[in-house]
């Protein structure tokens, strides 16, 4: 619904004309290829392979992208709390379903195929990506002026780079296992429980 009332409503959208191609482009893309790959990949994973699963998250995760641009993004509109909702069901369900793969099936599963190619390949996209983001941001920063990608339109600050630098700069959680206990509000181990 959302990505064909972007399409193909006149003038649904009321952002600035320099950020119009990039929403046209992502709902047309969406509707085609994401929505359909969505169905594809849930259908297949339902069936039992690990790759529909794989290729489902992968797609739930453009979808994140995608609705947190949305909800983030663009001007106020009528399908603003419709952004909201996706972006917020897609973040739980790529959470939830990372959660729910088993690495021990996984590692099986991709047992001839060499990954650190594809996951190379993944990381190099990622940086260059994130360098393509906060190399106009970092210069603007440092010569106190608005980044010449956001002046035109009506952001006060670059959402989509904000967002890559809070992910980036995050701390890595730890190795160390868990051992304390969540919500049972006492400190006994495990085993003196019952």
């Amino acid at each position: 619904m959302a990505t064909s009332v972007g399409l193909f409503v006149l003038e649904f959208y009321r952002d600035a004309e320099v950020l119009l191609p990039q929403l046209y482009g992502q709902d047309l893309l969406t509707l085609v290829v994401a929505i359909p790959a969505l169905f594809g990949a849930l259908y297949y994973a339902h069936q039992g392979p690990l790759r529909g699963y794989v290729v489902w998250l992968g797609v739930t995760g453009y979808l994140l992208y995608t609705y947190a641009s949305y909800a983030f993004l663009t001007a106020f509109n009528e399908l603003y709390l419709v952004y909201v909702a996706l972006f917020v069901l897609t973040l739980f369900t790529l959470i939830g379903g990372l959660a729910c793969i088993d690495p021990t099936g996984l590692k099986d599963a991709l047992h001839d195929h060499l990954v650190r190619g594809y996951v190379a390949f993944q990381a190099l996209v990622a940086g260059l990506v994130a360098l393509m983001w906060l190399a106009e941001v970092g210069s603007a920063s440092l010569a106190g002026v608005r980044p010449p990608s956001i002046a035109e339109t009506t952001l006060p600050v670059p959402v989509i780079q904000s967002l890559i630098s809070a992910s980036l700069s995050r701390r890595l959680p730890s190795r160390r296992p868990f051992s304390g206990s969540i919500g049972r509000g006492d400190t006994s181990s495990p085993a003196s429980s019952s």
